[in-house]
């Protein structure tokens, strides 16, 4: 399309008075100017309509929807600035009469939306989109088709995200999470209810914190064994082998060793139960010690007999001896001594003490015994009987005590005799 061929680009009128033509519009000019006219309206998929004189507006508002529902492209620029009050800097995209709420550039890749002079909505570069204001939504569940647009949801997936809903629009809520309209946790102002059941990584082994568990984790910190570790041969155990059941098997005698108290947390408990018919042995890494209830003597081995079971708990820089039946040779109520003149003490408090010896002169009571232990509370009842080469001898009690017991040795003729040797029993508690 050209302007009209005069000088001035310009129609003029003419004057017949004074002989000055008017402007003259060529053939080729009008076509040219209805060509462009035509392109538009047909460029908006109008057909041309004689009996119409609108079709121009119309195919012009057509193509300006169009182009804003393609995403109208319009290159703008303003002045780098933070938002200030009123705008002194002249900064951003206000507006008139408004000039400090608009968009702004405080700095390069940090955009600002702000409101009479004050950014609530600031993107960086980055960095997450924050809002430095309460956002607002309305109450309601997920919808799948998305229709429903209450709550924080993602893209076209409308039942996935956050939701409110309950009581008023100002309080009684509940709020939802739900993934596929599948809701998975619900907050409420007593708490927090799981709607499925969690998932998550066991906490690292000898963990105490506050963290949350699996529930295998807690099977075993609640008395439960974590497993088995079954060994027939010299084995050296580490840190993983804690909680469980450590088994000697085989038909051989051979020794577990314990990894050493400084890798290990303090209270981690090794099980230990000896399935073979030989004794085996339990032993200990470099100076670490044992310590056996009753405050006894620290040793650096323990022997396991055939069926024995023993607890062996990482105590600080030691180990204790916490159960299992063969602790009980270290506890005092279950102690003995194994000597001719000796004792042992049972489970139930019962008491057996016994001995030898020979009786002296021909009086009553020729024959005093001491106890190897004093009886903590009472001598039941003692019993002698006369040994060797005394045929027919026999004793009877003459007195007793919680240390001692006395009795008479008589021959067999019924005097006391001296020198015959007796064997004595004495049960007490």
């Amino acid at each position: 399309m050209q302007k009209i061929n005069t000088p001035d680009g310009l129609f003029h009128d003419g004057n017949s008075a004074s002989g000055v033509l008017g402007t003259l519009v060529s053939a080729a000019w009008l076509n040219a100017m209805q060509g462009e006219l035509v392109s538009v309206i047909e460029g908006a998929g109008i057909k041309l309509d004689a009996a119409k004189t609108d079709q121009l507006n119309l195919a012009i508002q057509s193509l300006i929807q169009q182009a804003l529902a393609n995403g109208l492209k319009v290159a703008l620029q303003a002045k780098m600035g933070a938002v200030t009050p009123l705008n002194k800097t002249s900064a951003g995209y206000a507006f008139w009469g408004d000039n400090d709420s608009g968009l702004f550039c405080p700095v390069d890749g940090t955009l600002q939306l702000a409101t009479n002079g004050i950014p609530f909505m600031i993107q960086e570069h980055d960095g997450p989109l924050r809002f430095t204001k309460g956002l607002r939504l309305p109450k309601g569940v997920g919808q799948m088709d998305s229709q429903n647009h209450a709550g924080l949801s993602f893209g076209n997936d409308g039942d996935t995200g956050l939701f409110a809903e309950g009581g008023s629009p100002e309080s009684g809520s509940v709020l939802e999470m739900r993934v596929d309209n599948v809701q998975l946790l619900q907050a409420f102002p007593a708490g927090v209810h799981l709607s499925r059941s969690p998932t998550c990584d066991p906490p690292p082994q000898f963990d105490i914190s506050t963290k949350l568990a699996t529930t295998g984790y807690a099977w075993a910190c609640n008395g439960n064994y974590s497993g088995h570790a079954f060994f027939g041969a010299d084995a050296t155990l580490v840190g993983a082998h804690s909680g469980r059941l450590v088994g000697f098997t085989g038909s051989s005698s051979f020794t577990i060793t314990l990894p050493p108290t400084s890798a290990l947390a303090d209270g981690v408990v090794y099980h230990f139960v000896n399935f073979t018919h030989q004794q085996q042995l339990i032993a200990l890494s470099g100076a670490d010690f044992m310590v056996p209830p009753g405050g006894g003597s620290s040793i650096t081995s323990l022997a396991l007999q055939a069926g024995e079971t023993v607890d062996i708990c990482c105590v600080g820089s030691n180990w204790d001896i916490v159960g299992g039946s063969a602790s009980l040779r270290f506890s005092a109520g279950v102690s003995a001594s194994f000597a001719a003149n000796g004792y042992a003490r049972l489970p139930n408090g019962l008491i057996l003490q016994w001995g030898g010896q020979s009786s002296s002169g021909t009086s009553s009571s020729n024959l005093k015994v001491t106890f190897p232990m004093a009886f903590p509370n009472a001598c039941l009842q003692p019993f002698c009987t006369v040994s060797g080469i005394t045929a027919g001898g026999y004793a009877i009690t003459s007195g007793q005590s919680k240390t001692g017991a006395s009795f008479t040795v008589f021959n067999a003729g019924g005097s006391p005799a001296a020198a015959y040797g007796t064997q004595w029993l004495a049960i007490g508690w």
